[in-house]
């Protein structure tokens, strides 16, 4: 099928997407907006180091042979879990628990590039140009933090007014002052080199690595102030965006667990629920690197949203805490096909009605019914594509308008081989005609991405193609 055709479907999406944005009466981005601190990571930046210290320079060799710390405990653990991601390429999240652990990669690599962060301010700051009117929870909503959201008059936090409550710019809403919590993005591209040993490294597409120190939201208890609120401002919402689970730890000091923070906010979902039959709900399944965590998401959380999004690094990890059953195997050489068997297990296990997958070079989608037309849940995909190019190549985009760069870098040719062999294993010609199939019992969407071959950076490219891709299907 000619690249010109896609084009053609590319650019009819834009417009439909363009459409179906402005008529978005409201969407509540929750429950982990931070301060990311972005350093572009270079070989200069750690030779130095390794070769003056051995048991960092171990550690490197142990995480290009595969094996990655579930946590970071000290600087080993560090490197470890930087060079496993080096290594395969591929976006990973861990998080710092010691304070000392903190201060040293503060004393070695800097704080980075003050930016807004976690996966609500991603979402959040993607949106808000939009003119969709946006809710992003941010708790301790700093004055340093509020001031990374930008002036945007349709982005707004809960606050309380006299009896009630009511939405105001979050500069209006900070309290605090002080960096309370960093997510350092580790950002690299292909064109990072480097021989340990004579182990070369080099990752063979552009990702990130994220060690984050948030020990204030590490034992997860959610504002009052933002529970209570949004039940009482819930009317006003169509979109309910949240993610975060990556934060908690497994067991606590108090004797609590995961477990034990995690069923509360279960019990709330089922409240939003109850209270409103026309909100839909989307889940953003981020890198969770313990599978207790995964276990009570996927047993107390997931039951309760409509939408799930995750990535090729997040998909395996979900497998066996959703079905301890399942034979099916996600690796480096994994292809569409064996992605959609995944996800038509997770449909067979859990009640969700969408879940979103986006990988290099194609996205794919399988709803149990299309919440509008098979088109609009193709369409939506397109959008948030163009949605992502824009962001990779130009930096966060400030006005709707912007969106439009997305439609000018080329389309991903191995992404277009990938949906011509899933077609053609299927033998659904018209999937590579028009991104629209069936896979088993569920309708099957996927699209060629876009190609920025340089992005500006990932970090967030993900929450921007989940967010786009769930507010226009």
């Amino acid at each position: 099928m000619p690249v010109e055709h896609w084009d053609r479907l590319y650019k009819n999406a834009y417009d439909n997407g363009v459409n179906r944005i402005r008529s978005i009466p409201g969407v509540c981005c929750a429950f982990h907006s931070v301060i990311d601190g972005l350093i572009h990571l270079h070989p200069d930046l750690l030779a130095p180091l390794l070769g003056k210290n051995a048991s960092l320079k171990e550690a490197a060799l142990t995480g290009c042979r595969g094996e990655v710390p579930m946590e970071i405990y000290s600087p080993e653990d560090f490197i470890q879990g930087l060079f496993y991601s080096l290594s395969k390429g591929c976006a990973m999240q861990r998080m710092i628990r010691t304070r000392e652990t903190h201060q040293w990669v503060l004393e070695t690599f800097g704080p980075g590039e003050h930016r807004l962060g976690g996966t609500a301010g991603n979402m959040a700051r993607s949106l808000a140009p939009l003119d969709i009117p946006v809710t992003v929870y941010a708790n301790p909503l700093t004055v340093e933090l509020a001031d990374l959201f930008g002036d945007y008059p349709n982005l707004r936090v809960i606050a309380r007014k006299n009896d009630g409550f009511t939405k105001i710019p979050p500069r209006e809403a900070a309290k605090d002052e002080g960096i309370f919590a960093i997510h350092w993005i580790f950002e690299y591209t292909p064109d990072f080199v480097m021989n340990i040993d004579g182990v070369r490294v080099q990752p063979h597409r552009a990702n990130r690595y994220i060690p984050s120190w948030n020990p204030i939201n590490n034992q997860f208890r959610m504002s009052v102030e933002f529970a209570q609120g949004f039940l009482a401002l819930i009317e006003s919402y169509s979109h309910l965006l949240f993610s975060g689970f990556h934060i908690l730890s497994e067991r606590y000091p108090d004797c609590s667990t995961c477990v034990d923070v995690v069923k509360p906010l279960s019990d709330y979902l089922g409240v939003v629920r109850e209270r409103s039959s026309h909100l839909k709900i989307h889940l953003e399944l981020a890198s969770i690197a313990s599978p207790m965590i995964r276990r009570a998401v996927s047993r107390d959380i997931i039951p309760h949203v409509h939408s799930i999004g995750l990535n090729e690094t997040e998909l395996p990890l979900f497998l066996k805490p959703i079905d301890p059953y399942s034979d099916i195997e996600l690796g480096d050489d994994s292809d569409a096909m064996d992605y959609c068997r995944a996800l038509a297990m997770i449909f067979r296990k859990t009640p969700v009605e969408r879940i979103h997958f986006h990988n290099l070079g194609y996205y794919l989608c399988m709803e149990r019914e299309p919440w509008s037309s098979p088109e609009a849940s193709r369409d939506a995909l397109l959008f948030a594509s163009t949605m992502a190019a824009a962001r990779a190549q130009n930096g966060l985009f400030s006005r709707l308008e912007d969106v439009a760069q997305g439609l000018h870098p080329s389309i991903d040719q191995s992404g277009l081989n990938q949906l011509k062999a899933l077609a053609e294993r299927l033998g659904q010609p018209r999937l590579l005609e028009t991104g629209i199939g069936r896979f088993e019992d569920y309708h099957l969407f996927m699209i060629p991405t876009r190609l920025v071959k340089n992005p500006m950076f990932t970090v967030g490219l993900g929450d921007t193609i989940s967010s786009g891709a769930f507010l226009t299907a």
